[in-house]
């Protein structure tokens, strides 16, 4: 219980729109630790527009919530999530 309210402050903190919270919960939800998929078949699996999926991941790095891998994305320690500009 205290890790969810742990993380949900920090979810909080970082100000994530509807559509980066989907892609935050559909990484935290593959149970893999970087994500292998494209763009668009990620985007297709969260329901969501390429093109809005693309802009919202952009924010999402920009903001240190995920990280790139030559071979995928990850999402980053909730430590290093900064709060959304």
């Amino acid at each position: 219980m205290e890790n969810e309210l742990k993380l949900l402050k920090i979810v909080l903190k970082a100000d994530l729109t509807k559509v980066e919270l989907k892609i935050v919960v559909y990484l935290l939800n593959t149970g893999d630790k970087t994500v292998k998929l494209t763009n668009p078949e990620m985007a297709c699996a969260c329901g969501i527009l390429p093109a809005n999926f693309r802009r919202a991941l952009k924010k999402l790095e920009e903001n240190q919530v995920v990280g790139r891998r030559k071979d995928g994305i990850y999402i980053r320690s909730i430590n290093s999530w900064k709060a959304s500009k």
